[in-house]
């Protein structure tokens, strides 16, 4: 019909593999992990939400690939992990992009992605963007990163090489690399989506954030890619319209 659908449920017959098989940039760092020696569990979004305690008694959580959509719970479990001691690490793009409900004793999702749209009378429930929530409620403030500035590259290959750049070299995140300031890195691998944060330039030419996003002000770049042209490349090359911006790589604490 063209219309999209407002609810998926998990039950639902299909036969597209890109969908039925395991996400393919969740496959190799699960291998990755295994093959150096880090025990680790797994758990759905699903067991995220439900679960108050799904968290309890580890040290780590932790997510790759495309997590793009959340529940409020799963943010609220997330977040009372991390206040209580625990570490994340977010190792994927437009990441916590949508607010999600679940609905059939967590069998069916439900994202309308437009605030006036979603019959739910709880504004803070509304399925859209969590930025675009009254008050804005922006996933920065709980993965430290958005992928309102971020960018995107869907179309065909080739995709613009766009390295990350060293922000400081210094931070132990490098320390072995032989990576220095101004120095990319990973190019071939910035895409398809990345996150990244509202930033200006110092008068050392490095990148810091100016906290107008809901970034925590404990949030340091360590690398950051200027994707601000794709839009302008991926015209150029005769494809559709990309979004344009920036990605990150960050920590905080």
């Amino acid at each position: 019909s063209g219309i999209p659908a407002v609810k998926v449920s998990f039950d639902r017959p299909h036969s597209d593999p890109w969908n039925f098989a395991f996400d393919p940039w969740q496959a190799p760092f699960v291998r990755w992990l295994a093959r150096n020696g880090f025990v680790a569990d797994f758990c759905t979004s699903v067991d995220l939400h439900a679960n108050a305690s799904v968290l309890s008694g580890y040290r780590l959580f932790l997510t790759a690939g495309h997590d793009e959509y959340w529940s409020r719970d799963m943010r609220t479990r997330l977040d009372t992990f991390v206040a209580g001691g625990g570490n994340a690490a977010i190792f994927s793009g437009n990441t916590c992009w949508w607010q999600v409900r679940f609905e059939a004793n967590n069998r069916t999702l439900v994202c309308y992605k437009s605030r006036t749209a979603d019959p739910d009378t709880r504004a803070a429930y509304k399925t859209t963007n969590w930025i675009d929530l009254v008050p804005p409620n922006p996933e920065n403030s709980t993965i430290g990163l958005g992928w309102n500035l971020g960018a995107s590259w869907t179309n065909p290959l080739p995709r613009p090489n766009t390295p990350f750049v060293v922000q400081r070299a210094e931070h132990w995140a490098f320390e072995g690399t032989g990576l220095g300031n101004g120095t990319g890195f990973g190019g071939a691998y910035v895409g398809s989506e990345v996150d990244a944060l509202d930033f200006r330039r110092g008068a050392d030419g490095r990148a810091y954030p100016t906290w107008l996003d809901g970034t925590p002000n404990t949030l340091t770049v360590l690398a950051l890619a200027d994707a601000s042209t794709w839009d302008a490349q991926a015209k150029a090359l005769g494809q559709s319209g990309e979004k344009s911006g920036y990605g990150a790589i960050s920590i905080h604490s």
